[in-house]
């Protein structure tokens, strides 16, 4: 995999309590007020800023603000459906920053025994199940907590406080990866201790009165280090695992036993990704029988496996390469070139054929795999805003008002600046959308569902928001 230099994408911080500025001033609470604003681009001396928001007294209704940027920052603000849902943007003429679109979480989930501000517990990794009625946390201590998910109409400024339905602490350190399966009755934990447990996760009629203490239905056993990340196959009778130890293990669901393992020769896989071929130019051939090849030899398909034919798993290793394996043949299809930069995280997207990785370092790249990929291969776009590590990464069902011509990539950074990048099919690259409202700590997770981006990390608080 060729070095190349990362084209470098600015950064836009706002004081996290703006909106509620606004908001008092428009109602009248407070006359007016000014609020901080950051604007950094790597190389290129920083701007702080401020905007000053008062009431605009030619307004009849006596509804609107008026905005004055003052030291080199300018603030617009769009109405849709009224003031319930009004867009705010940031230009910095001098660092080039034109319009950078500012989100806000419209729902934020806080378990008042997880997310104290003077000792909160660390979310590590999170999912939301299938059917939108329910998500789960892990956490730093290996507890794992099940919350339902309220209506979207009871969103507020102020933080949900969610108490868990169920909880469990089957495992004896950090939950490194949770899935929910297709049926969202059930999840997949799985940890630091090496192990992976199943969970019942069904969604109660009526809030109980304490949560329920969640026991494994089944446990599978097998890695020898930390499991880095999991996934779930079809319909969810065979399951795939990631690990430290430099394996890929597909389990059989029923029996708990693991089916085959996979191996890569460089060393500790840091992140996983399971999509479909959908016309990738590489992977194994079958024989003339049309029966898969298994390790080199006519091994056949074990009898336990479902579906798994026309999958590949993009894994990110820590010595900073990408391999490929096709479930199919069981085989390793594609190794990149070692970089000097782990690869904490990687998105499979099948429908635009791309992939993404991103590095300890903060560098993001995107790779078209449609003409197939070498090790000489370049990334089509590589960016980054600061050398914060990426810790998790995710393409993002909501390309915009662009349609099939951009794809959005939703990124968490160690550094609490989460965003999402706009890629457009020229390779140019933008800030889509700077996620605000997370007070600087880390954050560790995300998910893409419909459209919504759900983020999470180490103030123990979930976020909603608009992809």
């Amino acid at each position: 995999m060729a070095e190349s230099r990362p084209r470098i994408l600015p950064i836009t911080t706002i004081h996290p309590e703006f909106s509620s500025i606004i908001a008092e001033t428009r109602s009248g609470v407070i006359p007016g007020d000014t609020f901080w604003v950051s604007c950094y681009k790597s190389g290129e001396p920083s701007v702080h800023g401020k905007v000053k928001v008062e009431l605009d007294e030619s307004d009849p209704t006596r509804e609107k603000v008026s905005f004055v940027g003052l030291d080199g920052v300018e603030m617009n603000e769009t109405m849709a459906n009224g003031h319930a849902n009004p867009k705010y943007s940031i230009s910095c003429p001098a660092l080039a920053i034109h319009d950078a679109p500012l989100a806000l979480p419209y729902q934020e989930y806080a378990d008042p025994q997880k997310s104290n501000p003077e000792r909160p517990q660390r979310i590590t990794t999170f999912d939301v199940s299938p059917d939108n009625t329910q998500f789960a946390t892990g956490f730093l201590d290996g507890t794992v907590g099940i919350y339902p998910i309220l209506p979207e109409a009871r969103s507020t400024i102020q933080p949900i406080s969610a108490s868990p339905y169920a909880s469990s602490r089957t495992h004896l350190s950090s939950v490194t990866s949770l899935r929910f399966f297709p049926s969202s009755k059930v999840l997949l934990s799985g940890g630091a201790d090496f192990t992976l447990h199943i969970l019942p996760a069904e969604l109660p009629s009526s809030p109980p009165s304490t949560p329920a203490r969640l026991q494994p239905a089944r446990s599978l056993s097998g890695h020898t280090r930390a499991i880095s990340n999991m996934a779930i196959i079809a319909r969810g009778r065979n399951v795939l695992s990631s690990s430290l130890d430099g394996t890929i293990r597909l389990w059989d669901v029923g029996s708990g036993q693991a089916i085959r393992t996979l191996s890569s020769a460089r060393g500790p896989i840091l992140g996983m990704s399971l999509g479909e071929r959908n016309g990738v130019p590489f992977g194994s051939a079958s024989n003339a029988n049309g029966t898969p090849t298994v390790n080199g030899a006519d091994g056949g398909v074990d009898e336990r496996e479902v579906e798994t034919q026309d999958k590949l798993v993009f894994c990110s290793l820590q010595n900073g390469t990408v391999e490929c394996f096709d479930l199919g043949s069981k085989r390793c299809v594609f190794q990149s070139q070692r970089s000097s930069t782990a690869l904490q995280a990687i998105s499979y997207s099948a429908s635009h054929q791309l992939v993404a990785t991103g590095s300890s370092r903060g560098v993001v790249d995107v790779y078209d795999v449609r003409s197939g990929l070498s090790g000489e291969s370049v990334p089509l776009v590589s960016f980054s805003r600061n050398n914060a590590s990426v810790e998790d990464i995710c393409f993002t069902s909501n390309s915009g008002n662009e349609g099939n011509s951009s794809v959005g990539l939703a990124i968490a950074t160690s550094d609490g600046l989460p965003f999402i990048a706009k890629i457009r099919a020229d390779a140019e690259v933008s800030v889509a959308k700077e996620l605000v409202g997370i007070h600087c700590d880390g954050v560790r997770c995300l998910r893409s569902v419909g459209d919504d981006i759900w983020y999470a990390g180490d103030d123990g608080i979930v976020r909603r928001y608009r992809s």
